[in-house]
């Protein structure tokens, strides 16, 4: 029987008539099915790539925002701030997770940030120093909508936004002076509890597969303004063009505002994270360029 069914199928003009004639039937089928084999084996192909390329991505971004923060003096002190102020701060309450209010501020991109009339931190009567830079930001944050770009390398992508802090109140925010720093931070024994004020932004700049289904994404949770003397990187090509940009816009000035990002500290209410078996990278870092009126 063996030999019959080789013989048969290798040689068709050795095929009975009425055998062709009942496989003719079933040939449309069979053609359907192996096309139907080979698109299944292609979009199979295709959603394991995409799927290697998100999470290639995600692992990539942490490690990417550490090197870049490693290699970034004032981020580094920052850290050492951060260190030498934990053993004497209390530890976030479980009463301010439950009760502290969220701010959502949705970020608007920038592809020209050269159209714009912007305003520098420098205010009559105030000495430039990184605390006034501080009161300057909030000061001018009420009236004005603020021109920030991403500086970590996991969201320089993003490059130019513009966020509108008008409805974020400071009310139970601090200011702590370091050596070379003036910090603005939550105060966690503050009543009322401090917002909490979230980032997120829509974008048409896909990194990641799931921008495309859900293009609002949360960058992070602002977790301290940092403000300090600005000192330009001469062997920068970018901080060189940087700086020519605010020079032309008359915008060198002699400090720099910094937004630090994190984890949200109560992910309640949150959209489901695509990747649970990933922790999602909220850290960033947006600098503070100027200042837009309404």
């Amino acid at each position: 029987d063996l030999i019959m069914v080789c013989v048969l199928w290798r040689r068709p003009d050795l095929v009975p008539d009425e055998v062709k004639e009942a496989r003719a039937s079933r040939m449309e089928e069979a053609v359907l099915v192996a096309h139907s084999i080979t698109v299944l084996n292609l979009l199979s192909h295709a959603v394991g790539r995409t799927k290697k390329f998100d999470i290639q991505a995600l692992v990539r971004m942490p490690k990417n925002f550490k090197e870049w923060s490693v290699g970034d003096a004032q981020y580094q002190r920052r850290i050492h701030h951060k260190r030498s102020t934990q053993n004497a701060s209390k530890e976030i309450s479980s009463w301010m997770l439950v009760n502290q209010p969220k701010r959502a501020v949705y970020l608007i991109e920038v592809a020209d940030p050269s159209l714009f009339n912007l305003q520098s931190f420098e205010m009559k009567g105030m000495f430039p120093d990184p605390q006034n830079a501080i009161l300057s930001f909030m000061k001018r944050a009420k009236d004005h909508r603020i021109l920030c770009r991403f500086l970590d390398e996991g969201h320089t992508y993003l490059g130019y936004v513009l966020a509108d802090f008008k409805e974020c109140s400071f009310q139970s925010w601090e200011t702590i002076a370091a050596d070379l720093d003036t910090f603005l931070e939550p105060n966690p024994d503050a009543r009322p509890a401090p917002e909490e004020i979230l980032l997120s932004m829509k974008t048409l700049k896909v990194q990641r597969s799931f921008e495309k289904t859900d293009p609002r994404m949360v960058i992070g949770s602002v977790q301290d303004l940092q403000a300090f003397r600005q000192i330009w990187d001469s062997k920068s090509e970018e901080a060189q063009a940087h700086a020519s940009f605010l020079r032309a816009k008359g915008l060198e000035s002699k400090y720099q505002v910094r937004l630090n990002l994190g984890a949200p500290r109560n992910r309640i209410g949150l959209e489901a994270w695509p990747y649970p078996g990933l922790p999602p990278c909220y850290d960033c870092v947006l600098e503070v360029l100027g200042f837009v009126a309404f």
